[in-house]
């Protein structure tokens, strides 16, 4: 009689829930992801670690500027540096290598093995035309000095009149505030 083995592994759906989100501000931005001007919008919610939606562990009020068009953080790095390129390819290659010295004791190891070394070699070629067309990420300083302040005395989502309270720029109605220089993007 053969037995099978039995996996014992249970799915466990957990994560971060965030509890009534709120946008309470935008302003004008550069995106890293985007790579283009674009609205930022900041969002405020509370949020917790969850088990099967159960609320466990509470990690309080969060505040996190997002992107309008990509939905990231705008100050997020996304590209991966040039010399984490080289490094990959320069596995890639040692292991394709080593793995095409290793003994074959058949016909049919020797012909899986040509056919995994083939794929190493494609993706080393993939890692090498990465490196060739790397293209540094912009300087998110430089980038922010050429954007425009915001000028329009309207809100953006509900039309309403701003008003200025020394710090931002207010929106009567729906409260939320209109951020403009770039003092007040570093502590908004």
């Amino acid at each position: 009689m053969r037995q099978t083995a039995r996996s014992n592994a249970m799915l466990i759906i957990h994560g971060r829930h965030r509890f009534r989100p709120n946008r309470i501000a935008y302003r004008n931005d550069y995106c890293l992801s985007c790579e283009s001007e674009t609205i930022a919008e900041q969002w405020r919610s509370f949020d917790f670690i969850h088990v099967f939606w159960i609320p466990l562990i509470p990690l309080g009020h969060r505040l996190r500027w997002t992107c309008v068009v990509c939905g990231n953080d705008p100050r997020e790095r996304v590209k991966t540096s040039k010399f984490i390129l080289f490094v990959a390819a320069g596995l890639l290659a040692f292991f394709a290598v080593v793995f095409l010295l290793l003994p074959t004791e058949s016909n049919d190891e020797a012909v899986g093995r040509y056919i995994v070394v083939g794929i190493m070699a494609l993706a080393f070629l993939w890692l090498v035309r990465m490196i060739v067309r790397y293209s540094p990420p912009p300087d998110p300083r430089s980038e922010l000095s050429r954007i425009q302040p915001w000028t329009d005395t309207n809100c953006l989502y509900c039309n309403g009149r701003l008003w200025h309270d020394g710090v931002a720029w207010r929106c009567q109605k729906c409260r939320v505030c209109r951020f403009e220089s770039i003092d007040q993007l570093r502590n908004p």
